[in-house]
């Protein structure tokens, strides 16, 4: 039997690599709310990288494999990553 924790981290790497079913992002929140989750948008992070580095390795294959969803998702967290550096270009 799959623990609450095993199975909020298999909705997170689902929720990173593919679109929810309306029943998977309902447990996924009911599991939030009751499980302790150090860094959820972990596994939304190491999908973005991964896909990068499938770019530079294969630009024209990969780039239109991206669910548009997650690329939204992807391009959301970049502005906010980005607005949140300094200007000097520091961290």
């Amino acid at each position: 039997m799959t623990s609450k924790a095993d199975r909020l981290e298999e909705l997170l790497v689902l929720r990173a690599t593919q679109p929810l079913s309306s029943a998977e992002r309902a447990e996924l929140e009911a599991l939030l709310e009751t499980e302790v989750a150090s860094d959820t948008g972990i596994f939304d992070r190491v999908a973005a990288a991964i896909h990068v580095a499938a770019i530079r390795v294969a630009p024209i294959r990969t780039r239109h494999t991206l669910p548009t969803a997650l690329r939204a998702r992807l391009e959301q967290q970049a502005l906010r990553h980005l607005a949140g550096r300094n200007p000097d270009g520091g961290d």
